[in-house]
């Protein structure tokens, strides 16, 4: 039995053996033919040369974009708040949270029955005043008439008295006329004095009346205003927003909701002593710059002009820059009072600089630029960054071929050929005002 098993496990391992060095053999085929078929990690073929995509800047007017953050603020919000209580009677169609309203508009009318039956007892009180001030000026000008009469004759016996005194001293009439013409003189003049004193106590009367007039036209004035109090209008166009009013509901003397001018919104920006100086003039004053907010979420984007700077006390106690802007197109942005935007300000212009993609530049602000078909790492001193593009701060850079993507592994000596970049950084490129080099054989 034993002579039997061990020719089987003989022939066994033999077969063994042979399967495992021909899958070894088909293994190191497979190998080579992969490895012979793959470029290696930098993308060298047969000649050497790696293969990178490059872009050529050039000198061009850029707008450099500063993104803050703020919040939405209605400066022209009005309370809509009742100045008397009682009971709705009137309410307009359609009024809840959300609507719109119009200057002007009846929001609703709460009873006012009591204040109408006051206006007309102010109006009476204002008509009998009315009527005691025409009858005591037609009394002044009645003392006056009377008065202008006996002045008329005081001045008649005057002249007579002094007539008779001259025909007495030429012998003509006895002493007793004169004495009869002094008694008639006095009651003349005492006639004057009384109706004088008449014509003023009828003015005196006359002023009173003038008074209690002003006095009821001030009543029928305030009655009137309650009547009008008791009809709520819109003071401003825009949203309501508060509670639904309802018919017969009874309101007090507070604050139903508000009206929001919805096309008057603001935007508080928050900025930095930097961005302050971006914005600002020579002589402080906040340049009109435009903006555009956009709120988390939303696609579709406001724009507006940045409109003054105001201070608030900051938490150390120092004045903290505000900036506000005014913004338009807020309905299609769907913006609303309290709400947190982001908000990208274009800068004014800066010319004759260099701006690259992000991508191409390396950290501590160098490049890698292709000439003569070798690799060598410049300088790129970085002014701005704006999202995926870097604004420099020279233009030493300009018409260089600058490497779009750069690695670690690429170093200055190295041998490489060059290509036009594909689509995909276009747009960001076009605005930095990047042209895009040519497709090269291989420099």
């Amino acid at each position: 039995m034993p002579r039997l098993v061990s020719p089987l496990l003989l022939a066994t391992a033999i077969l063994s053996a042979g399967g495992f060095a021909v899958w070894q053999v088909e293994r190191l085929e497979a190998a080579i033919s992969g490895a012979s078929a793959r470029p290696n990690r930098l993308g060298r073929g047969g000649s050497g040369r790696t293969e990178l995509s490059v872009v050529t800047p050039e000198p061009a007017s850029l707008r450099p974009v500063t993104t803050v953050y703020g919040q939405v603020t209605a400066p022209n919000r009005v309370d809509v708040t009742p100045s008397v209580s009682g009971r709705i009677t009137a309410l307009m169609d359609g009024l809840r949270d959300g609507a719109r309203v119009d200057a002007g508009d009846l929001l609703l009318r709460i009873d006012d029955t009591e204040a109408r039956l006051d206006l007309r007892e102010a109006q009476a009180e204002r008509a009998s005043a009315e009527t005691t001030l025409a009858e005591r000026e037609r009394n002044i000008e009645e003392a006056r008439t009377e008065l202008t009469f006996v002045q008329e004759l005081l001045a008649l016996k005057e002249a007579d008295l002094a007539r008779t005194t001259a025909l007495i001293e030429k012998g003509t009439y006895s002493k007793t006329l004169v004495e009869t013409s002094k008694a008639a003189l006095l009651a003349a003049r005492q006639s004057v004095s009384e109706h004088g004193a008449a014509l003023a106590a009828a003015e005196d009367l006359a002023s009173q009346g003038r008074i209690a007039l002003e006095q009821a036209s001030l009543d029928v004035a305030r009655a009137e205003k309650t009547v009008a109090d008791h009809r709520i209008t819109a003071p401003i166009s825009g949203i309501f927003s508060g509670d639904r009013p309802i018919l017969g509901q009874h309101l007090s003397e507070t604050a139903i909701g508000s009206i929001i001018d919805m096309d008057a919104l603001e935007i508080r920006l928050d900025l930095t002593q930097v961005a302050v100086l971006r914005i600002t003039g020579p002589d402080g004053e906040v340049r009109p710059l435009p903006v555009t907010a956009t709120r988390p979420g939303v696609e579709v984007s406001a724009t507006g002009v940045l409109d003054r700077l105001t201070f608030e006390d900051g938490a150390d106690m120092a004045d903290q820059t505000i900036a506000i802007a005014r913004i338009d197109g807020h309905r299609a942005a769907r913006l609303r009072p309290g709400d947190f935007v982001e908000v990208r300000i274009t800068e004014p212009a800066l010319e004759g600089l260099l701006s690259l993609p992000a991508s191409a530049v390396l950290p501590g602000d160098e490049v890698l630029a292709v000439r003569n078909g070798l690799l060598e790492r410049l300088p790129a001193p970085v002014l701005r960054r704006q999202g995926e593009t870097v604004i420099l701060a020279s233009n030493d850079l300009a018409e260089r071929k600058i490497v779009l993507l750069p690695s670690g592994e690429m170093e200055s000596g190295m041998r490489v050929s060059t290509t036009a970049p594909p689509g995909g950084p276009a747009d960001v490129t076009a605005r930095a005002g990047i042209r895009r080099e040519p497709t090269e054989g291989g420099e």
